[in-house]
């Protein structure tokens, strides 16, 4: 596999009509001044159809404009202190191509230069974020970045990566990034150093103990857990145990025995862990936002010989490992905060042990986890009951994959494939579902507004469900502007609301080539098994049933008038007035109520339908029930 670059320039942040703030300087927070002083590097894959170059940096330019960080420069302020200088100089994109198909190509890129080839080089550079889209033969691309640690920690810098995908898309970016390092960490007053970090997090300057001795040979190992192996190590190291471990913790336990055994260290030699602790769990009083920009991490020491290590058992380790995870907690974190700020470091002249330049870890192990690092949502839904869309801008996958991928969702959930029948019953005969292409002769930003409100033209974006036997329907109209709208009418009797959704989400998932999750669950008997004796507690009839010949009501005299008009109306409540409603609503109360109640209460629909319709006394005594979907 041979990779050939084609360009590189910089791409500074697009702010549109609102124009560019000035520039100004950032000092670097405790955690940033304590982090690893290099690049941390990472490469997405993503299957065909993937957005064009222009499409992700346009992507990266609105993105930049949200994090300025990522577009500014390091450099030290008249006191010595390294800071951030936001002066959106830009970052680096980089456009390449692979000569070969990327499924061939997996093997070749674990480790060596062929690896190296997927990241843009950040020797000498000056830019914190440097990223490299190399596009395969297949219509696969990977993206490198080569991202700076004193900016952010593995968090920070997979929400930017998130919300650069939120900004190719053209949505919202979410959290809203939090750029502010320093009164989130002030220290306390009076301070309070209630552990000893020297040693954890700093090292007397003289110490060169990890420095590399040269002539050493660095193995590099990579081992696949399958998820069969990883529970039979969870449900040995558990065995016994007050609670189950976590498959970080089960894991680091069991390579740091393997690896110092493998090692052949002298028995009474001392070996530690370092293992990663993120902040944003662990500190309250305040607690560190969402959208934090900056680093927020500290590490945990586990420490033992080597000959009581592998005489261990993994239970054991593992309980060593998660108690020095446990103290590395808010008070921990705040007591470094105090020690940093004491002005210690300086005159004792300390640095920190995250230190890029000692490359020679034995007799210890560092381990470094993106367990827990969510997974963003690729979709725009606007949702209406029983029928669904959904919006795509541009770049949307080709009709030929979406079908593809419906096809392999459908394995999974052979439901929608399926027929109903009397009983009712549902037949897993495999039938298939309906799958309708359309056209829309304008852009859809122009006309969403009318398309989406009512009407035929919001009826259009559905496929037809009269008379028809499929219980899943999809319609996919593509507009002018190269966006996709996905319409789909779904069967009730097959599913509710959510289930609905999980199965869309798992189409989503086939489309993008990962594991459907959560796993279908089809059993729908013993799961509502009846209970013996039975015991029947309320009163259903009239909620869930009604008699058969029971007509239904309207005007309030139990007859439908076939001149009535039923008018459709779309109202849009602002953030402002949900939360001017709710504190009307709650004044005084026991609680306060959420959107939903207060949207049913007396006060807003229920009580302006009712005022709308000009119902007589009389209609009140009857009794009214606002249906919410």
């Amino acid at each position: 596999m041979e990779v050939t670059l084609h360009s590189s320039k910089p791409v500074k942040p697009e702010y549109g009509d609102r124009g560019g703030p000035s520039s100004y300087v950032i000092p670097l927070s405790v955690f940033d001044k304590v982090s690893y002083d290099e690049y941390i590097t990472g490469l997405c894959a993503f299957h065909p159809p993937a957005p064009a170059n222009d499409v992700l940096e346009a992507g990266l330019a609105k993105a930049l404009a949200e994090y300025r960080e990522w577009a500014g420069r390091l450099s030290w302020d008249a006191g010595g202190n390294r800071v951030i200088v936001l002066n959106d100089a830009g970052a680096r994109f980089v456009e390449a191509t692979a000569d070969a198909e990327l499924a061939s190509s997996l093997m070749q890129l674990t480790t060596g230069d062929k690896l190296l080839s997927m990241y843009p080089s950040c020797h000498g550079a000056d830019e914190l974020l440097l990223a490299q889209v190399t596009r395969f033969r297949c219509g696969s691309i990977i993206i490198g970045v080569s991202m700076h640690h004193k900016v952010a920690d593995g968090h920070a810098i997979w929400t930017f990566l998130f919300a650069w995908g939120q900004a190719t898309r053209g949505v919202a970016i979410s959290p809203v990034p939090v750029h502010d390092r320093t009164s989130q960490f002030a220290p306390r007053n009076p301070p309070r150093i209630e552990f000893d970090h020297r040693g954890n997090e700093f090292k007397s300057h003289s110490d060169k103990s990890g420095a590399h001795a040269g002539d050493e040979a660095v193995l590099i190992h990579r081992v696949h857990f399958s998820r069969e192996r990883i529970m039979a190590l969870k449900s040995k190291a558990s065995e016994g145990a007050a609670r189950p471990c976590t498959t970080l913790q089960c894991l680091a336990a069991h390579l740091w025995q393997c690896i110092t055994k493998a090692r052949g260290l002298d028995a009474g030699a001392t070996t530690r862990m370092r293992i990663a602790v993120n902040g944003r769990t662990r500190m309250s009083g305040p607690q560190v936002p969402p959208g934090y920009t900056g680093n927020v991490v500290l590490w945990a020491w586990p420490m033992t010989t080597t000959q009581e290590l592998v005489d261990r058992s993994l239970r054991d380790t593992v309980e060593l490992i998660s108690r020095e995870v446990a103290r590395v907690d808010d008070a921990y974190f705040r007591s470094f905060i105090d020690f940093v700020s004491s002005g210690v470091v300086e005159k004792e002249q300390l640095v920190p042990t995250a230190d890029s330049l000692e490359l020679t870890l034995s007799p210890d192990v560092e381990v470094d986890s993106l367990l827990g690092l969510g997974r963003q949502p690729a979709l725009l839904l606007l949702a209406r009951y029983i029928f669904y869309v959904y919006a795509f801008h541009p770049p949307a996958p080709p009709n030929v994959a979406l079908e593809a991928a419906l096809a392999r969702a459908l394995a999974a959930y052979p439901e929608w494939a399926g027929r109903l029948v009397d009983g009712p019953a549902i037949v897993l005969c495999d039938a298939g579902v309906r799958f309708v292409e359309a056209t829309a002769d304008f852009e859809l930003g122009s006309g969403a507004v009318a398309l989406l409100a009512a009407g035929s033209k919001v009826l259009s974006l559905y496929p037809s469900c009269g008379g028809v036997e499929e219980l899943l329907l999809v319609q996919a109209t593509r507009f002018r502007c190269g966006s996709l709208v996905l319409g789909f009418s779904m069967h009730h009797k097959v599913a509710d609301g959510p289930a609905m959704w999980n199965f869309m989400v798992a189409w989503g998932q086939t489309t993008r080539g990962v594991a459907i999750d959560p796993v279908p669950v089809h059993d729908r008997t013993s799961l509502f098994a009846r209970r013996a004796p039975p015991q029947i507690r309320f009163e259903h009839r009239g909620v869930e049933l009604k008699p058969r010949d029971e007509k239904p009501r309207s005007r309030g005299d139990g007859i439908v008038h076939a001149g009535d008009e039923v008018v459709v109306h779309k109202v849009h409540f602002s953030r402002e007035w949900i939360m001017e409603l709710k504190s009307r609503v709650s004044e005084g109360g026991p609680r306060s109520y959420s959107t939903l109640q207060i949207h049913g209460d007396k006060h807003t629909l229920m009580k302006s339908i009712c005022l709308a319709k000009c119902f007589p006394v009389r209609a009140t005594k009857m009794g009214y029930a606002l249906r919410i979907v």
